[in-house]
C-alpha cells in the first residue's frame, strides 16, 4: 500500500511556493517537526523560521493549487528528497525510533516515484540507517566510526543497500551531491575496520562535492574526515568555518582537534565546553565530556 505522505510531500513541494519554501512546509506540516528543530537544520534561528514558514502557508493559501499526481511533476523530486533528508538526520541524530519509518517511507518513495536525487538519497540513508544499533555505546554515548563494533552493523541492509548503489549513475546538482555522500557511506560500509578505509575515495566524493558547490556544511565533513583518518587539518580552514557556522557545536570539535595537534591543551578544551552548552543531543554531550575528562588525565 502507497504512504499518503508521498502524495502530500509532492503537494507541499509546489513550484508556486519557491525554493526557500517548499521543504519547510513539508517538514513542519507533513512530518511534523517542530519549528526550533528545523531552524537548526538549515542554521538559522527559530523567529527567522517561523517567518519563513507563516510566508510559505501565506503563499500556499493565496495559490490555490489542487492536489495532481506526483508521477506528473519528477521537477519536483528533488525538494522532496531534500525534505525527506532533513527529516531523517534529525531523528536519526535524535535517536529517535521515526528514523525507522522514514527509511521505509523513502524507499518507498524511490521505488514508486524513480528519480535521480531520491535514488541516491535511499542508499545514503540507507546505508547510514544500517549502523544505527552500534553507534550509542553502552554509557549512552555517541561512538565515532573508529570506536564502533562493526558487528552490530546491519549487514545485509548494506549489502542491499550496495547493490542499488551500483546503479546509481552520476548526474547533476543535488541529485549528485546525495550521490557523493552515497560514495563516502559506501566506502565506510566496505571498509573492516577505520584504518583500512579507503580515505582516497572519499577525499575524491569531497572534491567532487567542492566542483559542486562547495557548502560550509561540505567542507565540515571534509575536515572531519580528515581528522578521523589522523590526517593534519588546515588553520585555515577551520578559521573559515568558526567564520560561517560560528555557533555549530562539530566546527568547534575539529577546532578543538586543531588546537590539540598544535600543543594547546587548554584552547582545545575551551573549544569543547563551548561544544557542550550548544550541542542539542545529550549522547553527543556525553561524548564530548568524555572527551574532556580524557584530555584532563591524560599525562
Amino acid at each position: 500500500m502507497i504512504d499518503d505522505r508521498i502524495e502530500m510531500l509532492w503537494l507541499a513541494c509546489h513550484p508556486a511556493l519557491g525554493s526557500e519554501s517548499r521543504p519547510l512546509l513539508a517538514l513542519r506540516f507533513v512530518f511534523g517537526l517542530p519549528t526550533e528543530r528545523i531552524a537548526r537544520m538549515f542554521l538559522v534561528s527559530t523567529p527567522t523560521m517561523a517567518a519563513r514558514i507563516t510566508r510559505a502557508k501565506k503563499r500556499a493559501a493565496s495559490a490555490g493549487f489542487a492536489l495532481s499526481p506526483s508521477q506528473d511533476h519528477p521537477e519536483r523530486a528533488d525538494d522532496v528528497a531534500r525534505a525527506i533528508s532533513v527529516a531523517y538526520t534529525a531523528a536519526y541524530f535524535a535517536g529517535d525510533k521515526a528514523s525507522d519509518d522514514l527509511v521505509t517511507l523513502l524507499h518507498q518513495t524511490a521505488l514508486s516515484r524513480p528519480h535521480p536525487a531520491l535514488n541516491a538519497l535511499d542508499v545514503l540513508v540507507s546505508l547510514t540507517h544500517a549502523r544505527r544499533d552500534a553507534r550509542i555505546g553502552a554509557d549512552g554515548r555517541l561512538l565515532t566510526l573508529a570506536e564502533q563494533d562493526r558487528s552490530l552493523w546491519h549487514a545485509s541492509e548494506m549489502t542491499a543497500a550496495l547493490r542499488r548503489y551500483a546503479t546509481v549513475c552520476p548526474s547533476v546538482g543535488y541529485a549528485e551531491e546525495l550521490r557523493a555522500y552515497a560514495t563516502i557511506a559506501a566506502v565506510h560500509s566496505l571498509a573492516p575496520d577505520i584504518e583500512r578505509t579507503d580515505w582516497g575515495l572519499i577525499d575524491a566524493a569531497h572534491d567532487r562535492l567542492a566542483q559542486l558547490g562547495d557548502s560550509p556544511l561540505d567542507r565540515l565533513e571534509r575536515v572531519a574526515s580528515r581528522a578521523a583518518s589522523g590526517r593534519p587539518i588546515d588553520r585555515a580552514d577551520i578559521d573559515r568555518l568558526r567564520h560561517e557556522l560560528p555557533d555549530h557545536h562539530r566546527v568547534l570539535v575539529v577546532a578543538a582537534h586543531l588546537h590539540r595537534s598544535e600543543g594547546d591543551q587548554q584552547g582545545a578544551d575551551n573549544l569543547i565546553r563551548r561544544a557542550i552548552e550548544l550541542c542539542e543531543y545529550e549522547h553527543e554531550r556525553l561524548a564530548l565530556r568524555r572527551l574532556l575528562s580524557d584530555s584532563n588525565t591524560a599525562p
